[in-house]
């Protein structure tokens, strides 16, 4: 009676690592799916009754050459998800925890919906028409927590805690500071409230421990089949 589930644990449990196309479909599926539910809510829920702006927000100056740095979230998530992550285990919890933060940011953007002051400006450089690009792709409201700084920061807590090679100290630091300058560029593009960043980089933490906890139940429910 027990050969069938032990043949499914198997099938689970074979290697410790994904292919890279599995990975990517895993990922693109993700933040395709958090994207859209992302623009759902901006467009279809009243976000116009909370404001979490403080002195200090109108004290951080307008810097639009960091929106490059903001742009790079994506291209942040294919390197570390698809590329620098190979254990199994850490992928499916960097991936779970990816689902909670976005399940979680997006139950907060419904139930305390905020939107940010924005002021209109007229651009006069590349990097001031990348920052007006983005606000027509991504509107003023959804900004509590903030997904750029929980994603960013999620990649960085899963980079640390990769076995990627005698190199994975510098790798660290530099998606350190990778997140810490998309956390920053938030703030100076105009697109966040400081309490965003908190909230995101909060979030980011709290999910991966918590998808630790799952993905740790469920491999030690899987081998008790054995």
């Amino acid at each position: 009676m027990r050969a069938i589930p032990r043949i499914r644990t198997i099938v689970l449990l074979k290697g410790h690592r994904m292919s890279r196309a599995r990975k990517a479909v895993f990922t693109g599926a993700l933040f395709f799916t958090y994207l859209a539910v992302y623009w759902f809510i901006q467009d279809f829920i009243d976000s116009s009754k909370v404001d979490y702006l403080i002195p200090l927000d109108n004290a951080i100056p307008f810097l639009p050459e960091f929106a490059w740095i903001y742009h790079t979230l994506a291209l942040g998530i294919f390197v570390v998800m698809v590329l620098l992550i190979q254990d199994k285990k850490l992928f499916m919890r960097t991936f779970w925890a990816c689902i909670l933060a976005a399940a979680l940011m997006s139950v907060i953007h419904m139930i305390w919906p905020a939107i940010y002051p924005r002021q209109e400006f007229i651009a006069n450089s590349l990097s001031e028409w990348l920052v007006k690009f983005t606000r027509q792709i991504d509107g003023a409201s959804n900004t509590f927590p903030s997904g750029h700084v929980a994603f960013s920061w999620l990649m960085f807590i899963a980079v640390s805690k990769a076995k990627i090679s005698k190199i994975n100290r510098g790798m660290v630091s530099l998606f350190l500071l990778w997140a810490l300058g998309v956390s920053l560029s938030t703030l100076v593009i105009k697109q966040h409230f400081v309490a965003d960043v908190f909230s995101g980089i909060a979030t980011a933490f709290i999910s991966f421990y918590i998808a630790g906890l799952f993905v740790g139940r469920q491999r030690s429910l899987t081998s008790s089949y054995y």
